[in-house]
């Protein structure tokens, strides 16, 4: 499983702007113990297709794509660098989830 691209249920809650195109929007994830983490980027870093726009009726589920890089007596570890390179506003990119967090390819 390590090396593995998974996905994450994760909650795309607002967009931020316009500028740069194709804009910038905010996505949180919430780990194994509860707590949200937020991560600020450009919309196709967190998913394929055009369903992050302006428009779009916020918070909408999205599903995150990340790599698995080990696991823990607390579920599994990921790391949001790997595939797209993308880390939180805290400058944070792994996190564990409980296995249930975690799907082999995208659930939606």
């Amino acid at each position: 499983m390590v090396g593995e691209t998974v996905y994450v249920t994760a909650k795309a809650v607002r967009w931020v702007s316009d500028d740069p195109v194709p804009g910038i929007v905010e996505v949180q994830v919430v780990d194994g113990h509860g707590k949200a983490w937020s991560f600020i980027d450009k919309a196709p870093m967190f998913e394929e297709g055009n369903k992050l726009t302006r428009t779009t009726a916020y918070p909408t589920e999205i599903e995150l794509a990340c790599t698995v890089v080990g696991s823990n007596s607390d579920g599994i570890v990921v790391s949001t660098a790997r595939p797209w390179g993308i880390e939180t506003i805290d400058g944070v990119s792994q996190f564990t989830l409980a296995p249930a967090q975690v799907h082999g390819r995208a659930a939606m």
